[in-house]
C-alpha cells in the first residue's frame, strides 16, 4: 500500500494521450477512461476518470495535487507542435468530503479545440502528482550535507 504521506511528491497517475481512429486512447497507469469532454469542443476536449482507489475512495484533493502536460512533436520536420494552449482542470464530485475523481483537458490552437495528433503534435504526456504540504509532510534534518 502506497503511503501517500511519506514522501515529498507522489506519483497518482502518468501516461499518454492519443488519438487512435479519431477517439482519444490514455495509455499509462491512474485513469480508469478517457472520452470526449460531453458538451465539449469535438476536438481537444478530454475527460479523463481516476481509477478507483487514487490515492484512497474519496478523488484527488486539487489543493495539493499538481498537473504536468508536456506536448511531444508533430509528424513534421523538425517533429514541433502546433498546439499553443494546454490546460488541465480538476473535475468537483460535487459530494461533501469527496475530492475529485476526473480531470478535464483541453488543447488548442488560437483557442480552438485541436487533437494531439499528427502534424499538429505526437501526443500529450501528462503527470498528475501529490505534493507535500506542511500539513501532510515532515522532515528531520540531522547535520550538515557536507563537512
Amino acid at each position: 500500500m502506497t503511503d501517500y504521506a511519506s514522501t515529498s511528491q507522489q506519483f497518482i497517475a502518468q501516461g499518454l494521450i492519443t488519438i487512435v481512429d479519431g477517439a482519444p486512447v490514455f495509455s499509462g497507469r491512474g485513469f480508469s477512461a478517457i472520452e470526449r469532454t460531453p458538451g465539449g469542443a469535438a476536438d481537444g476536449d478530454f475527460l479523463l476518470t481516476f481509477d478507483d482507489g487514487l490515492p484512497g475512495a474519496v478523488g484527488v484533493d486539487p489543493t495539493v495535487s499538481r498537473v504536468i502536460l508536456t506536448l511531444r512533436g508533430g509528424s513534421g520536420s523538425p517533429p514541433v507542435t502546433t498546439i499553443t494552449q494546454k490546460s488541465a482542470t480538476w473535475v468537483t464530485s460535487g459530494t461533501t468530503g469527496v475530492g475529485c475523481k476526473q480531470l478535464r483537458v483541453i488543447t488548442s490552437v488560437g483557442g480552438t479545440g485541436t487533437d494531439p495528433t499528427g502534424a499538429d503534435a505526437g501526443g500529450l504526456e501528462l503527470i498528475v502528482m501529490k505534493q507535500a504540504t506542511p500539513s501532510n509532510y515532515q522532515v528531520q534534518i540531522s547535520g550538515p550535507l557536507y563537512p
